[in-house]
């Protein structure tokens, strides 16, 4: 998830909580999830839904409103504040039955409507993605299975699995969603391949997604108010520069300076003159910058932590662990992507530390937790007594008494972000996104056989 606004980092996905589907599957009438627990769930998925009926009526009213979030909280008022309680409250309520959901066939489309809230809100990628895949041959109506392959694919990108996600990306697909739907896929593919070292296929889904943004300014109307426009035209500079600037990176260091002019000449093009150039290279300059300053870091001393405040631990330092490969995981309460990984986390907790691997949770104070508005003790004491009792952290939790210095020393721009150092203490490896877990951990092996 976005910590800060610079963009280049790639896109974040979006996903689609809602599939308007009715109706019960063939033989069963009754719905099979009739526990108290469940029907106390869909309540407040009722409730979500409505509030998110409620949002898009505004939206649509007020087009000053899309992507102004202040705007839309001043619209919806204590609405707002009731909303974002539910996308706190919603996943920690997850009924215990979806923990071992297996068989999906069982149960009705009505049910499978429920389950889908669920998994969705909670960001289960592996129960999404089986959820949709049974929906898939269940649902008939062309426009519901379009979506599905759509959130398939989001659902692939997000948890790394770049051949099911190309599986489901067809040219069928992309041609029957939303230009907006359509550039935001392929960013995402040209993000993930392009995270991943493969700049050729990254360079190819660019391209297609700057086209689909040329579809989006293109179908910009005169009458469009000046403010809103500026709004979007500047939405679509920051996602463009953000998927381009690493691969511009890329280019550069390898010294082409006629690929390189050539690759803007073709991005110009494509995204056409809908965008001012000149906002999408600004984008493009300030992520070339953070990405060489995280290349920079390479085997060079990790930053020292301010004086934080410690949960699970005596005060702790890059000084202090030196002889440890230490994993620094930066985090927020509020990150579903952060808590997704907590797994992963524990799993490297358990199976390293007696081989030298520690494990350190970075934060900062929000103002908040979960839906209220909090002063700082009040919000340390409920992630030392809640949230990490909650998500099973077994690992020492440092919290930045002030400001996001560390944050800011360690560029972090985008959370979750994992730092590796060996232990001399210097940087070996950065990753942002909740993704490639099987890359980090085999580094972690290979800093601790050195």
């Amino acid at each position: 998830m976005k910590l800060l606004p610079l963009p280049f980092r790639g896109i974040i996905l979006t996903l689609t909580v809602f599939i308007a589907f009715s109706g019960t599957s063939k033989g069963q009438s009754q719905s099979a999830l009739t526990s108290a627990e469940w029907k106390t769930f869909a309540a407040q998925i009722a409730q979500y839904d409505s509030l998110m009926t409620k949002m898009r009526a505004l939206e649509k009213q007020h087009p000053e409103a899309k992507n102004n979030a202040e705007k839309l909280q001043e619209l919806m008022g204590e609405d707002m504040t009731t909303f974002y309680g539910l996308l706190q409250s919603i996943p920690a309520a997850l009924p215990k039955d979806t923990k071992n959901l297996k068989d999906f066939e069982k149960y009705s489309l009505d049910d499978l409507r429920i389950i889908k809230y669920a998994v969705n809100i909670a960001q289960s990628l592996e129960q999404s993605t089986q959820v949709n895949l049974v929906l898939l041959d269940r649902i008939k109506d062309a426009d519901s299975l379009n979506t599905l392959k759509m959130e398939i694919v989001q659902f692939s990108l997000m948890a790394g699995n770049m051949e099911q996600a190309e599986r489901y990306m067809t040219e069928e697909t992309l041609a029957n969603i939303e230009p907006m739907q359509r550039s935001m896929m392929l960013s995402g593919m040209s993000s993930a391949y392009s995270a991943d070292a493969k700049y050729d296929k990254a360079r190819s889904y660019m391209l297609q997604a700057l086209r689909a943004m040329k579809d989006i300014t293109d179908g910009f109307g005169a009458d469009e108010d000046p403010e809103v426009l500026q709004r979007q035209r500047s939405v679509i500079a920051q996602q463009a520069g953000g998927m381009i600037a690493p691969i511009l990176y890329e280019v550069k260091e390898q010294g082409a300076a006629a690929a390189l002019d050539a690759l803007n000449k073709e991005m110009r093009d494509a995204l056409g003159t809908g965008v001012p150039w000149s906002d999408v290279q600004s984008v493009i300059n300030e992520g070339m910058a953070e990405i060489a300053k995280e290349r920079e870091a390479l085997n060079k001393p990790a930053a020292e932590w301010p004086e934080h405040q410690w949960i699970g631990s005596e005060a702790l330092s890059v000084a202090k662990l030196k002889g440890k490969v230490v994993l620094i995981d930066f985090f927020a309460t509020w990150c579903r992507p952060c808590i997704n990984a907590f797994p992963h986390l524990k799993k490297w907790d358990e199976a390293y530390r007696d081989q030298g691997l520690v494990i350190v949770g970075l934060t900062n104070y929000q103002g908040r937790y979960e839906s209220a508005t909090l002063k700082a003790e009040e919000e340390f004491r409920k992630l030392k007594e809640d949230f990490i009792p909650k998500h099973k952290i077994s690992w020492p939790v440092g919290v930045e008494k002030a400001g996001r210095q560390t944050m800011k020393d360690y560029g972090v721009n985008g959370i979750p972000h994992v730092v590796l150092l060996d232990r001399q203490g210097k940087v070996q490896y950065v990753k942002v996104g909740a993704t490639d877990y099987d890359k980090t951990e085999k580094k972690i092996r290979e800093l601790l056989a050195q």
